[in-house]
């Protein structure tokens, strides 16, 4: 791959942004390659967790913006944000195990949507997000606008769009945009150290609560219920419930195998 650095250590896979000249800097190549690799390990059952992260100085500073140099229309502005972006941040908000943002740098404009679509976030105490679309004129993109009201509320993010000033990994641990803080030198560290706690839980089910959380943010309460009815009794079949339920009863720790 031209523009990323694929890393497979036991159950866990690290997906790195590799245009660091660039600020790793998404054009159309490097979209592709992480469509590609984004859709290859969420069927992969060998990997029960993905780590998304950036070469370098920065996590993702956003659009490569060389490429909007030309001339544009309303509909190339439209078909290229639905080919490019979408796919990438369905891919990691739909895959069935967890998805873990390690923010090293700035991760600005689509960069700060690429963290924000991340299932969990862990930042180095020197990083931060930036909005950046409104300093030239444009609008949120990538579902940043979706993830932000999600995650701080309708007033603090349109707060933050319109400021264009950019929010310290401190501030976003205080805000709920980050779960973890840690020092550059024990970012990767820290990191690999949670997901391999993770791939070692029941991948499957942790695959379902996703579903039962995306669903729950714009749905009823009464159909919520109704959708944890329908998985639970999906996950009552895996075999990780069996051994989970056999080792509660024997009073022993859980291997679970994903399945």
């Amino acid at each position: 791959m031209k523009t990323l650095k694929l890393e497979k250590r036991g159950a866990v896979a690290t997906v790195r942004l590799s245009r660091p000249d660039q600020r790793n800097a998404v054009d159309e190549t490097l979209a592709a390659e992480l469509i590609e690799t984004l859709n290859e390990l969420a069927n992969d059952d060998s990997v029960r967790c993905v780590v998304l992260t950036g070469e370098g100085k920065a996590f993702c500073s956003g659009a490569d913006l060389s490429q909007f140099e030309k001339d544009l229309t309303p509909e190339d502005v439209e078909v290229y944000l639905d080919t490019n972006y979408k796919p990438i941040i369905r891919a990691i908000t739909t895959m069935s195990k967890p998805v873990i943002g390690s923010i090293g740098g700035a991760a600005a404009g689509a960069g700060m949507a690429l963290a924000l679509s991340c299932d969990l976030r862990i930042m180095s105490d020197n990083a931060g997000i930036y909005p950046a679309f409104i300093n030239i004129g444009l609008v949120p993109d990538a579902g940043s606008s979706w993830f932000l009201a999600r995650h701080v509320g309708y007033s603090k993010a349109l707060e933050f769009l319109i400021a264009g000033k950019g929010i310290s990994a401190e501030t976003c641990l205080q805000w709920g945009l980050a779960n973890r803080v840690v020092r550059p030198d024990m970012l990767e560290q820290e990191t690999f150290k949670w997901a391999q706690e993770l791939a070692e839980k029941p991948t499957h089910a942790i695959g379902l609560t996703k579903k039962c959380l995306a669903f729950a943010s714009t749905n009823s309460l009464d159909d919520s219920f109704d959708l944890e009815a329908k998985l639970q009794g999906m996950a009552v079949m895996t075999d990780d419930h069996s051994e989970g339920f056999r080792a509660f009863r024997a009073k022993e720790t859980p291997k679970f195998t994903g399945k």
